[in-house]
């Protein structure tokens, strides 16, 4: 089979457009075309990720908001669980799950979203086409908000009592709920946080950094309060 066709993608998606040399796109073409591309690629992914490093250092703001979607889906994950087991007809922890709930509204719009709204503005503004996902990014903030509230007060009537919705309705809600919450990550890993680590310079992370402050996500080892103790023996017992 004759892939020649695919060396300009291969060696796009291995080096990284505008990241890797003349060399490095020469020796990945080399080393596919004589079909030693596992081998040959090693060597040359290694120079790429240090080239990668080299000219766009990773800030620790861009690791702390990695860190700060990573605690997110695993609640959503424990979310999840309890969704799919009211969907069985099995019981559920109604605390559980409207202290994980609280999570999930309280600490993205008071210390998670705020950072990203400054550092995907200055994206907007550095790099034109980037413009119109970052914008519609900082407005799904607010909707998430008001979504997370909304969905947090459907849990809290339906355990008073209060509301009339049907367990399959409630099911169906929280389902399309965490896979907006999901989406609206995954946007952010696969595309704006790249984006912002080749376009931002130090002094822009750092403008967004301040917005951080010196509060810590409650999940944190460091900093776990008491009203979240029972969401963290089910984070504990959710896979690594």
């Amino acid at each position: 089979m004759n892939f020649t066709g695919l060396v300009p993608h291969v060696v796009e998606a291995l080096c990284g457009q505008g990241i890797g040399d003349r060399r490095d796109r020469a020796q990945v073409t080399g080393v596919w075309c004589a079909g030693a591309l596992p081998r040959g690629c090693a060597a040359v992914l290694q120079r790429t990720h240090r080239l990668r490093l080299a000219r766009f250092p990773v800030h620790p703001l861009a690791k702390r908001l990695r860190d700060d979607h990573r605690h997110l889906l695993r609640v959503l994950a424990v979310l999840e669980a309890q969704l799919e087991a009211l969907g069985r007809a099995e019981d559920v922890d109604f605390d559980l799950m409207l202290d994980a709930m609280t999570y999930i509204t309280e600490f993205p719009n008071r210390l998670h979203h705020p950072v990203e709204d400054v550092l995907f503005e200055q994206l907007a503004d550095r790099d034109a086409s980037a413009a119109t996902v970052c914008r519609e990014q900082i407005a799904e903030h607010e909707r998430l908000f008001h979504d997370s509230a909304a969905f947090y007060g459907l849990l809290e009537a339906i355990q008073m009592d209060e509301a009339t919705l049907t367990r399959e309705q409630l099911v169906t809600d929280g389902r399309a709920f965490i896979e907006a919450q999901r989406a609206h990550l995954a946007r952010e890993e696969a595309k704006l946080l790249p984006m912002a680590e080749q376009a931002l310079d130090t002094a822009e992370w750092d403008r967004a950094a301040l917005t951080a402050g010196e509060v810590d996500d409650p999940l944190d080892a460091t900093s776990r309060p008491a009203r979240y103790e029972a969401l963290y023996r089910a984070l504990s017992r959710l896979p690594a």
